[in-house]
């Protein structure tokens, strides 16, 4: 599930173009997974996130971010060298996501119990808006 949400969004959301992309997208999906590996051995740890956002905030403002994205891609998807990113795409990354969220989610609060699992869905969701964030900030450069 992890490894299927990295792939996807590697693939179809990252901005890996040129004649080097696979080989940034491997990288890419080769990092997701040791980020993925440090989390999981610091929750067996006991290390805890220092900020835990609200979740229903942090749902809010990542539907809102996904919403406009997805609008804006519909309207001027992103093509480039070997590189599209369209609408369908955005949200094909996020139904990977939602599964990598929901199965990740229980994963770290039965390895660390003084979390709830509301606490990881908001963790998850702060860290799915900064990744979305970026592709934001992308758009908004290529409109300039």
């Amino acid at each position: 599930m992890a490894n299927d949400f990295f792939e996807h969004k590697a693939r179809h959301e990252e901005l890996h173009s040129g004649s080097s992309h696979s080989a940034f997208r491997i990288e890419s999906v080769s990092v997701q997974n040791d980020r993925y590996l440090s989390q999981i051995i610091d929750t067996l740890s006991g290390s805890e996130p220092e900020d835990i956002p609200a979740l229903e905030e942090a749902d809010l403002t990542l539907e809102q971010t996904f919403s406009n994205l997805t609008q804006r891609l519909k309207a001027e998807p992103i093509e480039d060298i070997n590189l599209e990113v369209s609408a369908e795409d955005l949200e094909s990354v996020q139904r990977a996501w939602r599964s990598y969220r929901d199965q990740t989610a229980a994963l770290l609060t039965s390895l660390n119990p003084n979390l709830t699992q509301e606490d990881w869905l908001g963790i998850l969701a702060a860290e799915r808006i900064r990744q979305l964030s970026e592709l934001q900030e992308y758009l908004d450069l290529s409109e300039d």
